[in-house]
């Protein structure tokens, strides 16, 4: 109950005057002609490990965001994550662990708008969902589900190619139900592109 009253508050601290906001910065950016309306972007990252002996992990992670400019530094995103992690401990134990989360954070530019390399921090909160499958000398694990709430915490660079058009490197971390002392435990490093409209 907690975290939907957590939810509730940043929604209507940042949704209320979401019209109004949007409006003046589309004001100004069509002043200046140098801002957008907002950021599509989509990134990803794999790591693989081999232990020998048929023993390995493998990790992939796909992120795609959408993000509506407040003003011309910060933004409003909708972001959605999946994890794949699968370990295969040959020939007795395979672990399968599918993860997804569905947030809403304010990402805060920290220089001016159209620089070529452009860092920016980001605050938020997700809903976590975790499933966990497996098998142990062929024999199928219980499926283990864990859904909670989760705080984000990250930052990241946006490089400039085109007017438009940037490469990102974002690194990510999840706070199950908003526990601060849980960012070293669940982090993320990724990269892709975005586009700005």
């Amino acid at each position: 109950m907690k975290w939907k009253l957590a939810v509730g508050i940043f929604l209507l601290i940042w949704l209320a005057p979401l019209s109004s906001l949007h409006a003046a910065s589309s004001e100004k950016a069509s002043q200046n002609n140098a801002g957008s309306l907002g950021e599509i972007s989509l990134m990803g990252s794999f790591s693989k490990s081999d232990f020998g002996n048929g023993t390995y992990s493998t990790t992939r992670r796909y992120t795609a965001t959408f993000g509506l400019n407040l003003n011309v530094l910060t933004e409003l995103e909708v972001s959605y994550a999946y994890t794949d992690n699968f370990f295969n401990g040959n020939p007795v134990q395979t672990t399968s662990v599918n993860e997804q989360s569905l947030g809403l954070s304010l990402v805060q530019g920290l220089l001016p708008p159209k620089m070529v390399i452009a860092p920016y921090v980001k605050v938020g909160a997700a809903q976590y969902n975790r499933t966990q499958n497996g098998s142990i000398s062929g024999i199928p694990t219980t499926p283990q589900v864990e859904k909670s709430p989760s705080g984000i915490l990250g930052g990241g660079l946006r490089i400039f190619l085109l007017r438009n058009f940037s490469l990102k490197i974002e690194v990510v971390t999840y706070l199950p139900n908003f526990n601060i002392s849980g960012a070293k435990n669940n982090f993320s490093a990724q990269g892709g592109i975005g586009w700005e409209f």
